[in-house]
């Protein structure tokens, strides 16, 4: 096995880092090393890009040796950087490398969207799909459709216990606490957690608390998702269980693409960015399918990029956030002349 040793010291250094991120980085390290037969701090610049340009794996159904794919590339790319970055050594080449990964990924994404977006299911289609679940009684999968199409979810959020006990609530997992007409649904982990901390909603939907209650039966609390033994799904088997409950086994990425695909606007992107705790770039660039060029698509970023982050440095608080609102509107109302 490689040495490990730089990899523990950037944890150690980055103490801000969630569990989710440190595993991610250990393993996107180990892949690394073992492209470059050397520590990441004793590689050059043009070594590090040589090997990440050049790394292949095993095409499943051909068996042929492929290019790994361009997000893979990213993720190693990544840390190298911030390996870089805690041992004081210049990045400089692989920002540009990254510069130039992220325009071939922005490609991609249009290119798949483009061929995604006549396949696409409407909301409306995914909606009844919903209440059919309610209607026959498959509470578990009811809650679970019903959670992504209105709160915008990914699958580890989805990963929680239901209680009607508010004291029960910790910040080492998600819940969704019942009440008599509505539920708070509290999550701590989930994929972007360490910029959001924690993300509650109020669900006043009859229908969900009903279901709630009927899965909790004469419980304390019960997990939502559960093996048939009832025990709580692993989150090495998330993905894979949450996508086959959904309509004809699309997955929350698919529902996420479906709704912007038919709601353009500002708000709705602002809505789903808040629900989901992800950026209004990133949505944009993943999951946003109105877009046949890429070039289009990084114009749109830019823009965005633009509105969001126009605040002068020394605002906080609710300062910050009302002028935030104010500056976003401004460059909103120009976009539009």
């Amino acid at each position: 096995m490689a040495d490990l040793s730089e990899i523990e010291f950037l944890i150690t250094t980055r103490q801000s880092l969630n569990e989710r991120t440190k595993t991610n980085y250990i393993n996107y390290y180990k892949r690394l090393r073992v492209l470059l037969k050397n520590d990441v701090n004793k590689s050059s610049e043009e070594d590090i890009i040589k090997a990440i340009d050049d790394a292949k794996e095993i095409d499943k159904k051909t068996k042929e040796n492929i290019d790994i794919p361009v997000s893979v590339k990213l993720s190693l790319l990544n840390v190298a950087i911030v390996i870089r970055q805690v041992f004081e050594l210049s990045e400089q080449d692989l920002i540009g490398y990254r510069i130039i990964l992220n325009k071939k990924l922005n490609v991609s994404n249009v290119e798949r969207n483009v061929r995604l977006k006549d396949e696409l299911p409407s909301v409306k289609e995914i909606s009844e799909f919903v209440n059919t679940l309610y209607e026959k009684g498959r509470y578990m999968e009811f809650i679970i459709n019903y959670l992504i199409l209105n709160l915008n979810t990914r699958n580890a959020d989805l990963n929680l216990i239901i209680t009607r006990n508010a004291e029960d609530v910790h910040n080492k997992d998600n819940f969704i606490v019942v009440r008599k007409e509505s539920a708070r649904y509290i999550r701590y982990v989930f994929k972007t957690a360490n910029a959001y901390d924690c993300k509650e909603n109020i669900i006043s939907s009859k229908k969900v608390i009903i279901a709630l209650n009927s899965l909790l039966g004469d419980k304390n609390q019960v997990p939502l998702l559960t093996t048939i033994k009832g025990d709580r799904i692993l989150e090495i088997s998330l993905s894979k269980f949450v996508s086959r409950k959904t309509y004809k086994e699309l997955g929350q990425g698919t529902y996420l693409k479906a709704i912007l695909n038919e709601k353009h606007s500002m708000d709705v992107f602002e809505k789903v960015s808040a629900n989901r705790g992800t950026n209004l770039n990133e949505l944009n660039r993943f999951y946003n399918p109105n877009f046949e060029n890429a070039n289009g698509k990084m114009e749109e970023q830019i823009r965005i990029s633009k509105c969001v982050n126009k605040i002068p440095i020394g605002q906080t608080g609710a300062d910050k956030i009302k002028l935030k609102k104010e500056l976003k509107q401004q460059e909103m109302d120009k976009l539009k002349e």
